[in-house]
């Protein structure tokens, strides 16, 4: 009896002692990202996080939906789930995929507040790992926020009198080739220089200014405050941060220009300081997602105000990685970094190339430290990319015949239809257009509903370049 107890006890101390053993190594040899997915508003960071998510999950269902993943190809993922970012709503990626493949599909709701989700993948690591029969974990974590938090970062290398007179030329002179006629009114307005008390009244008027210009008609993605357009006009107002530009004789020392400091500076410490401290700065992964189509289709003026906005903001993340026993003293940089022109789906194949071009004249690769010098971005040691991607593909290709001439259309549901259409949208242009070669009519690139996807509920939706991103993007945490 006293030997059968002792057998007992002596194998539950071998089994636990082993169990902690393998829990010591697989999480040795886990890995933790931190993926920034990052974007102006509109450029998809909800459906991109959505579709990421939602691939990884069911991965395994159907691998050739995800041909450029090479460690789904070699067998080595196991399984995937989603857990909640401590501190942070759960992102809905379940909810999201759900609206997605209904029998009446649409695309999620834009982002009006912050949420996060932790994709953990498991999967069998090569080499000693293998021998071992281990299966470690890599888990990726995702915030998303909405677009218009993103603009604001450049606020922080700004005090309200500089931000006030650059914002305040900008609007009376215009940032590209014409000034809109709502921002000249606005600054010719009686009430440029409010009383004391209008200054709530001024503020609510500049609110409303930014949503017309930053609208479909005029694109201009680089105003701020950003955050203003993501409240209602109360809560705005309620917040005690409402700012906004004044002339520039209005800057004098005074009650006007003292009262307006303050709300800048309070706007700054407890929004934009925060968003950046906790969610932005320690990114080690980034994938910047770009409405280069949407900008065209809005006029010239939108795409320089789009590069504008984004040379800004990249300029505030932390690019090129430390030497290992460094990261704890001075912080996490990004390490690899893909530019992606976003909805690839709504041109035909044949223009890609030249939206990828276009795209590498856009992004302000100095801003991102991309540097020319051989030595220099070996010292960089960041990954860089650019692309193009579909995260759910909307459309697909088709072939008509016109006046004898055939051309490649795209099938789909446009939005604001029932039913499906076939469409030619305009040629890409590989380079920007000066003003005088703009097209009279514009660029055409209409947007479409999502397809009928009820069939993609256990697999990845149908994409263009998602799979080679998150191979460039995490591929190497799961080899």
């Amino acid at each position: 009896m006293v030997n059968s107890k002792a057998k007992q006890w002596l194998d539950a101390t071998t089994a636990f002692a082993e169990r902690s053993v393998r829990k010591a190594v697989e999480r040795a040899h886990s890995s933790h990202v931190r993926l920034g997915v990052t974007g102006l508003s509109g450029s998809g960071k909800t459906v991109f996080t959505t579709a990421l998510a939602h691939a990884l999950l069911h991965a395994r269902n159907e691998p050739t939906m995800l041909a450029f993943l090479g460690a789904l190809h070699k067998g080595q993922i196991v399984a995937a789930n989603t857990e909640p970012l401590p501190g942070l709503p759960r992102f809905p990626v379940e909810d999201n995929a759900r609206r997605l493949a209904s029998s009446q599909p649409h695309w999620p709701e834009p982002t009006h507040e912050l949420s996060g989700v932790r994709i953990v993948v498991r999967f069998r690591a090569g080499g000693l790992w293998r021998n071992l029969g281990l299966e470690p974990e890599l888990r990726v974590d995702i915030v998303d926020y909405p677009g218009e938090w993103l603009v604001d970062l450049p606020l922080l290398g700004s005090d309200y009198r500089a931000w006030s007179l650059k914002t305040w030329h900008d609007l009376a002179q215009g940032d590209g080739t014409t000034t809109p006629g709502p921002a000249a009114e606005w600054c010719a307005s009686a009430d440029a220089i409010p009383a004391p008390s209008g200054l709530d009244a001024r503020a609510a008027e500049y609110r409303r200014l930014l949503a017309q210009l930053k609208g479909d008609r005029f694109g201009w993605s680089w105003l701020t405050p950003g955050r203003c357009l993501t409240w209602t006009e109360a809560g705005w107002l309620a917040s005690g941060c409402a700012f906004f530009p004044v002339p520039p004789e209005a800057l004098a020392p005074g009650p006007l220009a003292a009262a307006l400091s303050q709300r800048y500076a309070s706007y700054l410490d407890r929004h934009v300081k925060p968003f950046y401290r906790d969610h932005l700065r320690n990114l080690d992964r980034q994938i910047v997602l770009v409405d280069l189509l949407g900008a065209l289709a809005r006029g010239r003026d939108s795409v320089l105000g789009m590069r504008r906005a984004l040379g800004a903001i990249l300029a505030h993340f932390r690019y090129g990685s430390w030497a290992r026993l460094l990261r704890p003293l001075l912080g996490r940089r990004i390490g690899r970094v893909m530019v992606a022109a976003a909805k690839a789906d709504l041109v035909t194949r044949s223009q890609h190339l030249a939206l990828r071009s276009l795209l590498r004249e856009t992004v302000q690769w100095s801003a991102m430290r991309k540097l020319e010098d051989a030595d220099q971005v070996a010292q960089d040691r960041t990954l860089y990319a650019i692309g193009y991607l579909a995260s759910v593909r909307s459309t697909t290709e088709r072939y008509r015949t016109e006046d004898g001439v055939q051309y490649a259309g795209l099938l789909g549901r446009p939005k604001g239809y029932t039913a499906d259409k076939v469409l030619r949208t305009s040629e890409v242009p590989p380079a920007l257009p000066s003003a005088e070669d703009w097209p009279a009519d514009g660029f055409i690139y209409r947007q479409f509903e999502p397809p009928n996807l009820s069939s993609y509920k256990e697999r990845a939706f149908p994409h263009i370049g998602l799979d080679k991103a998150i191979e460039f993007l995490i591929g190497d945490k799961v080899s």
